[in-house]
């Protein structure tokens, strides 16, 4: 049994909110303010709504409902009690069993007994009844003549300081259609019918939020204090020897410290006899020692790390660690409570909420902790009745966390406008036909493995290999410092701008459908024209330094797979592609040909190299030596990654060696070449990355994403 489905209507940005959830982990991920932190912090509000009390504001609504219900309560004329319909936030929950499961506490609130139907679903709806829509619309009125006021505004001022006042929380369970996978909102059990029922005997939550209370500040004793909790919640059957022997050491301390105690305040009680505080003879005062279990490990017990033969404590450790053992801790304090159950029963979902447990910590203990935390949580929860696998949501914006996490486990929320929609990972391949499953796992692999950071970016820059990689970040610091951006338009400079650079080869047009998938709102593809020709018009496309020519074709995929509706056959001419207008090289995804098409507002731009100083270049290196031959004059006794003898025949303006020739058969390294460019520029008051020139191809696929 486990949670397999939320649900939300009207609560913040989550609108109209749906994600699926796995039986063990769910990994939930998304960029800052798409709705992560909501979802969990309105499930463990309305699961510790008695605990907690009215935990809802005004401001928790969507903003559309919000409107929505300032307009009705604002009305000229009052609605009637037939025709008025509750309202507000909603939380549907989705349990899915099996025959092998205990159903003792789904069976109180089943709605049938359809042998294929393997949902119960519960319903929270925080709504205002007819009742205090009345209530609330008249104070209004009285308020609004009172104070000179419109109603509007005092609507907001008594939702402000007393929902709790109109707003109720209701409870039930909602009947579901197995042939429909659809609720029926019209039929439903109100749980007040049902006392026998709990929710917490059905479904246990642990809630670690995000705003842990660790400090490695000397007076923060977060690790100790937890010490006293997690005693507590240890004390236990299994526990029970240790526990006699502390008790045993506690008593025994008492007796030892009555002496002292009797020796230290001997003077004071003779002086309370004195003076007739007591009889003489009849009643004797003494002082004893009473240490009690929690109190004296709240005060007493110290969480310390040992450094080569000495003690130090907690707030010498760094936050990350800190933070770890915390987290450990709450875990542990989390697992016993869910052990201990409602009335020494376990629940029969365990529920464990993690956010964000990437805090503080680096990288590469971001990889150990989603290792680690797995074996944790798939440990069993057992004692000696019953065992129950432990269900988990884990929030994060850590790319390191996503690179480590199986594909199937990752729920990517985003946001588009004012709503949030959440989609599975494992769903992607369902884009891909039969004959691009190949695609799917690489990309599977590839954005697990390397390339995480993708599902937190707005955009994303596209490039082949090493000399793109090395130079994209200065080739974009360079380009905000020479074209200054539209400030009339708000444009922010790519260095502010959340761009994700990814290095895919010839394969960029592998990402297309997941670009569509997580919705980035712009992606640019930087890719080399690679001329080449067939010999005798058959075999594999031959690398040429030739690009008039009408038999020139392209070798890379990526453009053969863009521009598919200029290719002859397989084939794909090189003037074609020349012959394209800014316009044609832009593309928006169509849903229904699963495929990019050429469309000047699109959001995805293909950049090859075009003509410049009348010279046609093939790859960006070619690109680069053609227009850049001033730099490579000044700075040839310095840069490396070249071969001299080639560099300097590209230079002598005698011989026949254009750029072409040095990007074949001129470079030793690119990665080091690439380097070199960096190394080797000039700085020109405020700007920096200076004497050299951004290839045109690069500068226009650089501002138009830009915009």
């Amino acid at each position: 049994m486990f949670l397999n489905k939320i649900t939300v209507q009207n609560f913040r940005l989550l609108k109209d909110f749906s994600v699926d959830l796995e039986q063990e982990l769910s990994l939930i991920i998304g960029k800052n303010n798409s709705g992560k932190t909501s979802l969990l912090y309105l499930l463990d509000k309305i699961f510790h709504w008695r605990d907690k009390g009215s935990c809802i504001h005004i401001d928790d609504f969507n903003l559309d409902y919000k409107k929505s219900l300032v307009d009705m309560l604002t009305k000229d004329e009052d609605i009637n009690e037939d025709d008025y319909q509750e309202d507000g936030i909603r939380l549907r929950l989705y349990i899915k069993y099996n025959d092998e499961d205990d159903l003792s506490n789904v069976g109180l609130i089943m709605m049938d007994l359809d042998e294929n139907n393997y949902y119960v679903v519960l319903g929270y709806d925080y709504v205002l009844p007819y009742d205090a829509y009345c209530r609330l619309r008249e104070k209004a009125k009285v308020n609004a003549t009172k104070h000179g006021t419109e109603i509007c505004e005092e609507v907001e001022n008594l939702l402000d300081k007393s929902i709790a006042n109109y707003f109720v929380l209701r409870r039930k369970t909602v009947a579901y259609d197995s042939t429909t996978n659809k609720t029926n909102e019209n039929d439903y059990i109100d749980l007040k019918n049902r006392p026998q029922f709990h929710e917490d005997a059905l479904i246990s939550i642990g809630y670690i939020d995000a705003k842990r209370q660790v400090a490695n500040k000397e007076n923060d004793k977060t690790l100790s204090l937890q010490t006293a909790e997690l005693f507590e919640q240890l004390k236990s059957e299994d526990n029970e020897e240790a526990l006699d022997n502390f008790i045993q050491t506690i008593s025994d301390s008492d007796k030892k410290l009555g002496v002292v105690y009797s020796e230290m305040f001997s003077t004071v009680l003779g002086k309370v006899e004195e003076m007739g505080g007591v009889k003489p003879k009849e009643t004797k005062l003494m002082v004893t020692s009473s240490l009690k279990q929690q109190n004296l490990l709240k005060g007493n017990t110290k969480v310390v790390y040992e450094h080569t033969g000495t003690q130090l404590p907690e707030d010498h450790n760094g936050l990350g660690y800190m933070n770890l053992i915390s987290m450990i801790f709450q875990i542990e304090i989390i697992r016993q409570v869910f052990m201990k159950g409602r009335n020494g029963k376990m629940a029969d979902i365990n529920l464990l909420i993690i956010e964000e447990p990437e805090a503080h910590t680096h990288p590469q203990m971001q990889y150990i902790f989603i290792k680690n935390i797995k074996k944790l949580l798939n440990a069993p929860l057992t004692t000696k009745d019953e065992s129950r696998q432990i269900q988990s949501i884990i929030s994060t914006h850590s790319s390191h966390i996503v690179s480590e996490s199986e594909f199937s486990e990752i729920k990517y929320m985003r946001r588009a406008g004012n709503e949030v929609t959440a989609k599975n990972l494992k769903d992607l391949q369902n884009e891909y036909d039969n004959d691009e499953q190949q695609w799917y796992t690489f990309l599977k692999h590839y954005l697990t493995l390397s390339r995480s950071e993708l599902f937190f970016a707005d955009k994303a820059i596209f490039i082949e290999g090493d000399t793109e990689r090395i130079l994209l970040p200065i080739l974009m610091k360079k380009l905000d410092q020479e074209e200054l951006c539209d400030e009339d338009k708000n444009e922010l400079p790519l260095c502010k701008q959340n761009i994700s650079i990814i290095e895919v080869g010839a394969y960029s047009h592998i990402f297309g459908k997941f670009i569509n998938f997580i919705g980035l709102e712009k992606a640019v593809v930087f890719t080399d024209l690679d001329v080449g020709h067939k010999i005798n018009g058959k075999g594999h496309i031959l690398k040429t330094k030739y690009v008039d020519s009408d038999a020139m074709l392209t070798s890379n995929n990526a453009l053969k797979e863009y521009f598919k509706n200029l290719k002859d056959g397989k084939n794909l001419k090189v003037n074609k592609l020349l012959s394209l207008t800014d316009n044609q090289k832009v593309f928006t995804w169509n849903a229904v040909e699963s495929q990019w098409k050429q469309d000047e507002n699109g959001n995805m731009r293909v950049c090859f190299q075009m003509k410049e100083d009348n010279y046609q270049a093939r790859t960006f290196e070619d690109n680069f030596f053609a227009i850049n031959k001033e730099f490579l004059q000044n700075n040839k006794s310095k840069i490396r990654g070249l071969d001299e003898g080639k560099l300097n025949d590209f230079l002598d303006t005698t011989k026949d060696v254009d750029a072409y020739d040095l990007a074949e058969n001129g470079i030793e390294s690119k990665a080091t070449f690439a380097v070199e460019i960096i190394y080797n520029s000039t700085k020109d008051g405020n700007k920096e990355f200076c004497g050299w020139n951004i290839p045109q191809y690069i500068k226009d696929g650089l501002l138009w994403i830009r915009k």
